[in-house]
């Protein structure tokens, strides 16, 4: 019985894992024939709808909640920055870059947890955490310049600065979500819709519908449906099922395997840099991760737990 149990657990945590790492590869080939903001319009949508099904069959666990106006428009707030524009700096990041410089740079959110942490949570700055940024912040540069760090003239400054822009927000959104202790999942159900209606107004402002072809069908359905929607569910029934703390490591591999389905799926080049670009920003998260856990403050768990429920996508 025990086996089976953790079994499952570690099947839905991979799985999820494996639709993120699918999320850079296959917006990116969404975006050759659709604008990023109708791709966001339309992968929103389906995400909101989505979610909105599993909030209404989780509606007795927000009922106890006794959640205030003030509480909604917080999680609006929030949702805009952390979800809405995270996704569009994203998806315009995807456009400008290779599938996977742009996930690896944007995977300088668990740091971004570190660096909010300070001010909203009132953690300390220390040496360990300096380091940390320090190294993760280099495997940025690395992947930026391509190892190149005496020039300048190959490095797409747009892509890597809306990357950069997603990583803060969805950094941002990390904390102040665990600050204020929201529903995870009313909380994006509500960022969805507003994401939907932002990216909406954006389409009909710039014109920039446009017909879908069969290939965008799919890019579309596999980005709201599974990549927003399935793999949280089954990321929280993991965490919720299993050991947190040994589970919450394959989040890890993400940027790995969207390297992976880069290669794959659009027969992009991994680059050495990319790939030691990746490898530093990893280990400066794991040094946080290894400090935390061997602290016993009531805060430092608090962190932790942050890092351990992410959607990285």
């Amino acid at each position: 019985m025990g086996t089976k149990k953790i079994g499952k657990e570690y099947l839905f945590a991979v799985a999820a894992i494996i639709a993120w790492g699918t999320c850079a590869p296959v917006c990116k080939a969404a975006t050759e024939t659709l604008s990023e903001e109708f791709f966001l319009f339309m992968s929103s949508a389906l995400s909101f709808v989505s979610l909105l099904i599993l909030n209404i069959l989780n509606r007795g666990k927000i009922k106890e909640k006794n959640y205030k106006p003030r509480d909604f428009t917080l999680m609006a707030l929030f949702g805009f920055i952390g979800i809405c524009l995270y996704m569009y700096f994203y998806y315009i990041g995807i456009a400008h870059l290779p599938s996977a410089e742009a996930c690896t740079i944007n995977y300088l959110w668990p740091i971004m947890i570190v660096v909010f942490s300070i001010p909203i949570l009132k953690e300390k700055l220390t040496l360990k955490k300096v380091v940390a940024i320090l190294i993760s912040f280099c495997g940025i540069t690395l992947v930026a310049t391509q190892g190149n760090f005496l020039s300048v003239a190959g490095i797409d400054f747009a892509g890597v600065f809306f990357c950069l822009a997603a990583a803060i927000c969805y950094g941002f959104f990390c904390v102040t979500l665990k600050k204020y202790d929201y529903d995870e999942m009313l909380v994006l159900c509500i960022a969805y819709l507003i994401t939907t209606i932002f990216s909406g107004i954006i389409c009909i402002v710039n014109n920039s519908f446009s017909a879908i072809t069969p290939d965008s069908y799919v890019g579309i359905l596999w980005n709201g449906v599974i990549v927003n929607a399935a793999a949280y569910l089954l990321w929280a029934k993991a965490l919720n099922s299993g050991e947190t703390s040994k589970i919450s490591n394959i989040a890890y591999l993400t940027p790995f395997l969207s390297l992976m389905f880069g290669k794959i799926l659009l027969d992009e080049n991994i680059s050495v840099s990319s790939f030691i670009g990746l490898c530093f920003i990893v280990f400066g998260i794991l040094i946080q991760l290894i400090k935390i856990n061997r602290k016993t403050k009531k805060s430092d768990k608090r962190i932790l737990k942050d890092s351990e429920n992410p959607l990285p996508l």
